[in-house]
């Protein structure tokens, strides 16, 4: 049976299949200061308020493809806010684009009352991957159960990613994700609530987050395993 996780990711790979026939708009190339910030405000303004779903999901493509840092406010809120599932996609593929100064925002996100902005927050930090993976380890210890749980969940998308491609990784990004994922596993364990401890599912962890982060951490450091003593035989002979 599927998680609700996995439904969700599998409705995001199917509305983003759909989203790619549509055209973007085009991205004016080499044009001068001024004439940028017209057209990003244009976009901005046709992502808030235009009343066709069509052009909305193209601005907000258009401004992630322009790596819009004044669009994060407007894009954000489509996230919160926008009924289409295509125009919120879109905004989410933009603040992927826009990347490290869409972080703050997105960490803010995951608290949101509407949880298709906080799934939508979710996957786009999932998928800025080491750029997102600091703030996401910060938010781990965030008082706000939305925000530390939802930031578990990404990096429990991270750990799957980096898990399913194992024996790609160079051998420092195989220890840079070691690093990462049991930095991120020791905080959600030593987790403690401001009056008592707790354990992480009693703060709100998900247990299958907890074991992903667990089982991937597993795999990694038995490919670390297999490759260093792969190396001293090889040096062994």
């Amino acid at each position: 049976m599927l998680t609700q996780a996995k439904r969700n990711g599998f409705t995001f790979i199917i509305i983003g299949c759909i989203s790619l026939s549509f055209p973007l708009l085009s991205v004016s190339q080499g044009w001068g200061k001024e004439s940028v910030e017209k057209e990003t405000s244009s976009y901005i303004e046709q992502l808030k308020n235009d009343d066709d779903w069509r052009k909305r999901s193209q601005a907000a493509s258009a401004l992630g493809e322009m790596g819009s840092e004044p669009a994060i406010p407007a894009l954000i809120t489509a996230l919160k806010t926008e009924q289409d599932e295509v125009v919120r996609l879109r905004a989410t593929f933009a603040l992927i684009k826009i990347g490290s100064p869409a972080i703050p925002s997105l960490i803010e996100t995951l608290k949101h009352e509407n949880a298709s902005a906080r799934y939508s927050a979710t996957f786009a930090l999932s998928q800025m991957s080491s750029l997102a993976f600091p703030s996401l380890t910060e938010a781990l210890q965030s008082e706000h159960e939305l925000i530390h749980t939802n930031a578990a969940s990404a990096i429990a998308k991270i750990a799957e990613n980096r898990t399913d491609k194992v024996e790609r990784l160079s051998t420092s990004d195989l220890v840079q994700a070691i690093s990462n994922l049991e930095q991120a596993q020791n905080r959600i364990t030593s987790f403690q609530a401001i009056e008592e401890n707790i354990n992480p599912v009693q703060a709100g962890f998900k247990q299958e987050d907890i074991e992903t982060i667990r089982d991937s951490l597993t795999i990694l450091n038995a490919e670390r395993r297999d490759r260093i003593l792969s190396q001293t035989y090889l040096n062994s002979r």
